[in-house]
């Protein structure tokens, strides 16, 4: 369900990439899933990482913006829903 997705989105504290969570919020440079999205591969053991979302067109810098400014502001579970949504509908899985 939307509530066990974003716990374990945001505050699952297990490292992910090492000792990095998916998201820290306050902290897009240490939040893994800006590195998922914009192809940035933290972790050298991990040669198999793809872009998110995986097999759908990569999210443009504006998509990307909106998850950094929303991590920036606390990565809140009740933020204003994005709209129009994230392109390759990135955000269906946590409405």
């Amino acid at each position: 369900d939307a509530d066990t997705a974003f716990a374990d989105l945001v505050t699952d504290k297990a490292g992910k990439c090492g000792t990095k969570p998916y998201v820290t919020p306050g902290e897009p440079a240490n939040s893994y899933l800006i590195d998922l999205v914009t192809l940035t591969k933290p972790c050298a053991s991990k040669d198999d990482v793809s872009r998110m979302p995986d097999g759908l067109p990569a999210l443009s810098e504006d998509d990307v913006q909106l998850l950094r400014d929303w991590i920036t502001g606390g990565a809140l579970r009740n933020a204003a829903r994005v709209s129009p949504p994230l392109g390759g509908g990135l955000d269906a899985g946590v409405r």
